[in-house]
């Protein structure tokens, strides 16, 4: 028989290095002739892998990763010649080529797999980066809206902060209007607002009468003026009697002595709290007494020979007046009424009185006067003894007073003087001074 011409297998990868090839020999085929045909090794007789456990290439021979390594036939090849097959050879070869294929079916499952894989991760991958963008976006929207959405929330708890606030008044109200419709309902109350209502009616009504008093007079006194000019001062005092006038004098003077009498007891009681060992301080000055008895305002109205003041006529010998005067008016003038003679009018001094120039500024200065200087101070204040006409009446032991007053020394004037002003020592004369006139007078140099 003829020998069949030797078959390359076309999965050989064709390089330099993978040139050479391994011939396996089959078995014939059954019902053939004894010469068995050679063919080609199978792939998985070949170990296309790298040292480095890289993939194998796939059928149109790309390598995924890395390239092949060269590899190493099992045995050097052969010329082909005619070899009969044996049993073992046959089974291993059927083994070798079911176990690639499965490995192939597998690798291709997990290949399959990792690109599903990667192609899910990609989308994820896609879809994480456009939620990032839209994220940051928002971020962006948010930061830049919240002054106003915090503006919001301020006006909102404001706005709820005054409805809380309005209802609360609301409710005060209606509670107070309650309350106030209690208490008005109480007698007691009820007669409490009328004594006000009263006291604010009569205040009102006064005022109203002194303002319209007031007009009234206004203008009586312009519709009856002579001559079309106003009243002059004297027809208005005509028109007050004189009972009055000299009422009022003396109401002036009464209140000049009241304020005299005032201003001596505060100097009397800051002078009386000043002690010998403290002469520096100062004193406050007493203020003079008037300048004379008869203008004090009680005074008679029958004349004297020691005054000069004409006495007024008596009440009695003045002309009546009408019963009436309300119908008559007050400022009219007539000249069919008799002229009667003027009453004396009552002279009083309505000088307000001042302290004596001669006044020491404190006890050192008062100690320091001279005889003539205390018998003024003494005669300006009236602390002079009563002048006695007849000495002889107490006896013949008795001193009497000459035409130029009493004869008194000078520490006895300025102890009186000391005594009217407050001060609560007296100065008394040294050994070496003239005798006092009176037996009475001190003898010690100081006596507190």
């Amino acid at each position: 028989m003829a020998k069949k011409p030797t078959q390359q297998n076309p999965r050989t990868p064709k390089t330099p290095h993978a040139a050479a090839q391994t011939l396996w020999s089959t078995p014939p085929p059954s019902g053939g002739s004894g010469s068995g045909s050679v063919h080609p090794a199978p792939e998985s007789a070949y170990d296309v892998t790298n040292h480095q456990g890289g993939p194998k290439s796939d059928e149109h021979g790309s390598a995924k990763d890395a390239p092949v390594s060269p590899t190493y036939p099992v045995s050097p090849p052969k010329s082909p010649t005619p070899q009969s097959p044996t049993p073992g050879q046959s089974v291993l070869t059927t083994f070798t080529t079911q176990t690639g294929a499965a490995r192939n079916a597998a690798v291709a499952k997990d290949v399959a797999a990792v690109e599903e894989l990667l192609g899910t991760m990609r989308l994820t991958l896609t879809a994480v980066g456009s939620t990032m963008d839209t994220l940051a976006e928002q971020t962006v929207h948010v930061a830049a809206l919240g002054p106003a959405i915090d503006a919001t929330h301020q006006i909102g708890l404001v706005r709820k902060q005054l409805d809380d606030q309005h209802r609360r008044q609301e409710q005060r109200m209606v509670e107070m209007k309650a309350m106030l419709k209690e208490e008005i309902s109480d007698g007691q109350l009820q007669e409490k607002l009328r004594e006000i209502a009263g006291v604010l009616v009569r205040e009102c009504v006064k005022r109203e009468i002194v303002e319209r008093v007031r007009r009234e007079v206004s203008d009586s006194v312009s519709e009856h003026g002579i001559g079309g000019a106003h009243i002059s001062h004297e027809q208005l005092q005509e028109q007050i009697p004189q009972d009055m006038r000299e009422q009022a004098i003396r109401y002036k003077r009464q209140l000049l002595e009241v304020k005299a009498s005032l201003h001596n007891s505060e100097a009397r009681r800051h002078n009386a709290l000043i002690r010998s060992n403290s002469l520096d301080e100062p004193l406050i000055p007493l203020v003079r007494p008037f300048a004379t008895p008869a203008s004090s305002p009680i005074l008679s109205r029958q004349p004297s020979s020691a005054s000069a003041i004409p006495s007024p006529p008596a009440p009695e010998e003045l002309p009546k007046e009408p019963s009436e005067p309300m119908t008559v008016p007050i400022l009219e003038i007539s000249e069919e009424f008799p002229k009667q003679e003027k009453p004396a009018v009552l002279e009083i001094d309505l000088t307000p009185p001042t302290p004596s120039p001669l006044f020491p500024r404190d006890l050192t200065g008062l100690m320091r006067l001279s005889p003539d200087d205390a018998r003024a101070l003494v005669r300006e204040y009236g602390l002079e003894p009563l002048q006695i006409p007849e000495a002889g009446l107490f006896g013949e032991g008795f001193i009497g007073f000459g035409d130029d007053g009493p004869k008194s020394s000078r520490e006895e004037d300025l102890n009186r003087f000391m005594s009217h002003i407050g001060v609560g020592f007296h100065l008394v004369p040294g050994p070496n001074a003239p005798r006092p006139a009176s037996p009475d007078s001190p003898i010690a140099a100081l006596v507190v």
